[in-house]
């Protein structure tokens, strides 16, 4: 994967994924430490995560999140940059947003036979 979108210190990037196209991926536990209603943080690799929304919502549901969160104290600086990392490419004229659904496998045990 390469980046599209990283400079030093930022807390959310852009990353090619075929074409024109980009994933948000963030660092997970600053993200998972948000909690941010409707929104789903999937594990990558190290600190990065996915960042994937609930099925049924929207990019307007996570601008609404996101403003939210902003407006609540207390909220640290990395968690203010971030934030606003993901509100600055919602209205970037030269990015267009656009929700898809996402499969995600998870591998589970294998049940044990019953004795």
């Amino acid at each position: 994967m390469r980046t599209v979108s990283r400079q030093a210190g930022d807390e959310a990037e852009l990353v090619a994924v075929g074409g024109q196209r980009s994933l948000i991926v963030v660092p997970r536990q600053l993200f998972l430490d948000l909690d941010l209603p409707g929104v789903n943080i999937l594990p990558l690799h190290d600190d990065r995560a996915l960042l994937a929304l609930q099925p049924g919502r929207g990019m307007s549901d996570l601008e609404l999140t996101v403003h939210d969160r902003l407006s609540e104290p207390p909220i640290g600086h990395r968690e203010t940059a971030a934030l606003k990392r993901l509100r600055a490419w919602r209205t970037d004229r030269k990015l267009r947003c656009e929700t898809r659904a996402i499969i995600v496998i998870q591998r589970g045990r294998a049940a044990r036979p019953a004795f």
